[in-house]
């Protein structure tokens, strides 16, 4: 597919093999020329038509929601996408002789993050819709690969198992700005309860600070075992920084603990992985 033949881009999936494509809509925000949605649901919104890029994305290749997607699309004779590791969307993509990206199986869809995330920013970059972010993807890689050995460790200078120990017992509620963070946000979130099997909330700013703020203030046996996480960027909105700091002294009160986590990395990609 050429890319000036595109009006909008359409991903159809859900959990692990959605997330990739909420980091990539928003990872390419300020770049891309078209509409960039995620769709969790059975049918597709009523624009979706034969300028459509519609991105079928199912790890398993049986995501039952995904599937009726599917075939939806192919109905509205949109240009279709496929990605995934095996199953009906690979049965069905062949049968409508649609581009399919095969990816490694045998992965909780989770832990396939970036199969899901990668190929589909190859594959943009290839058609024309955004420029080639090779750099920036070796930087990710490399970066990833220095803090795995990091996070393997179990000591001390560990700061992923100093976190868990901090959160054990505790409900986590997760703040982010929501420039390009709120899929961060959401990932954690994701994470904790798939992983840690337990409940995890969060917002993201500045639309907390017209809301939820003042929401810390009642349930006092609740705030008491909660631990708030800020997740910081340095490509934060200065305005949405500043929230930030007046937002945690006020969180502070009456949470059990705030934390904050800066993220780490020369490029906005490297940043959000």
């Amino acid at each position: 597919y050429r890319g000036s033949q595109i009006s909008n881009i359409v991903v159809n999936g859900l959990g692990g093999s959605a997330i990739g494509a909420d980091l990539l809509r928003s990872y390419l925000a300020q770049d891309l020329a078209v509409p960039f949605i995620v769709n969790r649901h059975y049918f597709l919104p009523e624009f979706v038509d034969d300028a459509s890029l519609v991105i079928i994305s199912s790890y398993s290749g049986d995501t039952e929601e995904t599937i009726a997607a599917h075939l939806e699309a192919t109905r509205r004779r949109a240009k279709v996408l496929c990605i995934s590791s095996n199953g009906e969307t690979e049965r069905m993509a062949k049968k409508f002789r649609q581009p399919i990206i095969t990816v490694p199986k045998g992965f909780p869809p989770r832990a396939a993050l970036g199969y899901s995330f990668f190929p589909l920013l190859v594959a943009l970059a290839k058609m024309g819709l955004v420029k080639s972010r090779e750099t920036a993807v070796k930087e990710t890689i490399a970066l990833l690969k220095k803090k795995s050995l990091i996070y393997s460790r179990m000591n001390r200078q560990n700061p992923a198992l100093r976190l868990a120990q901090q959160l054990h017992a505790k409900l986590p509620i997760i703040y982010s700005s929501a420039d390009r963070f709120d899929v961060v946000n959401l990932r954690w979130r994701g994470q904790l309860a798939e992983n840690a099997k337990v409940l995890a909330f969060g917002h993201v700013l500045p639309e907390m600070n017209h809301n939820e703020l003042v929401g810390w203030n009642v349930l006092r046996r609740v705030m008491d075992e909660s631990v708030a996480i800020f997740l910081r960027d340095p490509g934060d909105n200065p305005r949405v920084a500043i929230r930030m700091n007046i937002t945690k002294e006020i969180v502070g009160r009456h949470a059990a603990s705030v934390i904050e986590v800066r993220s780490e990395g020369r490029s906005l990609l490297a940043r959000m992985f």
